[in-house]
């Protein structure tokens, strides 16, 4: 098990801060087609703040808004997402949104803009969490990673995308909405 580069008392206060602000989170992977796109999906449907009336501020259910995007530490510019992720993320239900229109996701790779406009970065492994900060060492301590490694399905069936995406799933919902807070 990997523990959380970030200390897990940091993160929660970022995650409890109920300001106007989105939380602004950025998922990086390696190529940005698979498990980084599937994971900021899965976190804007997840994060999702249900609009109660067009006049109701938006932490009016007591809850923050998350933002999520992604990229990839090794990503060639504009491929598109895989197909599998895509039919994925379809299969559990999440729908694509404006604000999460992950079918039309193209990879990016992660620049120091990514790092500075984003609250939370989160390797979809330690070692993206490592990379990121030896690369990136001034934003350290916006760099965490997911509580387990999840392996890469990059080329693999969609059974292996599924199973991928449920890890993705599980650990966000013990880093994000455990406690029931957000």
């Amino acid at each position: 098990m990997i523990s959380i580069l970030e200390s897990p008392s940091a993160l929660a206060e970022k995650i409890k801060d109920k300001s106007n602000d989105p939380l602004k989170v950025c998922f990086v992977c390696t190529g940005n087609t698979c498990r980084s796109p599937m994971a900021a999906a899965l976190l804007n449907d997840m994060g999702r703040v249900p609009e109660v009336c067009s006049m109701c501020p938006p932490n009016l259910l007591n809850r923050r808004r998350i933002v999520a995007t992604s990229c990839g530490i090794a990503a060639s510019e504009g491929i598109p997402i895989s197909r599998n992720a895509v039919l994925a993320l379809e299969e559990a239900g999440i729908k694509a949104l404006p604000g999460n229109d992950y079918p039309n996701h193209r990879a990016k790779r992660v620049d120091i803009s990514d790092l500075a406009l984003n609250d939370i970065i989160i390797g979809i492994s330690s070692s993206h969490a490592m990379a990121l900060i030896g690369a990136f060492p001034q934003f350290a301590s916006k760099i965490t990673c997911m509580d387990e490694d999840i392996p890469d399905p990059f080329g693999m069936d969609l059974d292996d995308y599924i199973s991928c995406m449920d890890k993705i799933r599980t650990s966000i919902e013990r880093m994000f909405f455990e406690n029931g807070e957000n």
